[in-house]
Parts: structure tokens; C-alpha cells; sequence
């Protein structure tokens, strides 16, 4: 059993235009970034959803984008903690052909690669 401590800020106002982007493949990072920056968001960057969630934690961001993937549920662990644990950071799941879901989803899927159409979408959604 893994047993893991995280100090929470409680109160603090979430930072509307900054935003953190987690995927383990960094030429998908690298494309959703520029499309956030290209929307007036600073971008913060990590290689994991646990990364991201320690972020998440430091700079409260108004936006979290956490890759889904299908053979591990990490991302989703993560946002799901990030949800409880920062309820004013919106959380989006990107995911790739093979991790996307037809069930119902608690999160906004962005499906990737991501074009500009569907992330307006999702960040339209996760308002």
C-alpha cells in the first residue's frame, strides 16, 4: 500500500490564464502549449499527472490538461485527486485514439492531437 502526503492551500485564488499541461509525449505537450499560449494562457509543463498535480498544488492554475492513457490510470488518479483537492482548477483529459472512452466521462476529453476547434470546446465545457 503506497502512502503519500500532500500539503494543501486552502483559500488561495486560482490564477485564470495560467494553465499546466501533463502528457509523456513531449511533441503533444508541445502542441497544446503553443495552442494555450496562442490563447493568452501561461503554460506550465510536466511529464505526468503526478508532476502536474505538485504544480497544481504550488501555483493553482485555472486549467489542467492530464493524459489519459489506456493501459495505465495514473492521469485520471491524478485529476481525480486535483478535483477534490483544488476544485477551482478545471480539469481536461487529453487523450489519443486509443484512450479515448465512449462511457460516460467524468472529465472534458480532449481528443488528441488536439486542434484549436477542440480545445476551444473543452475549455468551453470545463467552465
Amino acid at each position: 500500500m503506497a502512502v503519500f502526503s500532500i500539503d494543501v492551500q486552502i483559500g488561495k485564488a486560482s490564477p485564470a490564464r495560467l494553465a499546466v499541461v501533463a502528457d509523456d509525449d513531449l511533441e503533444q505537450r508541445a502542441a497544446v502549449t503553443r495552442q494555450l499560449e496562442a490563447l493568452g494562457f501561461t503554460v506550465a509543463q510536466a511529464s505526468d499527472g503526478y508532476e502536474a498535480l505538485s504544480i497544481i498544488g504550488e501555483r493553482e492554475p485555472g486549467i489542467a490538461l492530464l493524459r489519459r492513457h489506456a493501459e495505465s490510470d495514473d492521469g485520471e488518479r491524478a485529476a481525480a485527486l486535483a478535483r477534490m483537492l483544488y476544485p477551482r482548477t478545471r480539469i481536461i483529459m487529453t487523450a489519443g485514439p486509443a484512450d479515448v472512452r465512449t462511457d460516460d466521462d467524468a472529465f472534458t476529453v480532449l481528443s488528441l492531437p488536439a486542434d484549436a476547434r477542440g480545445l476551444d470546446r473543452c475549455l468551453l465545457e470545463a467552465a
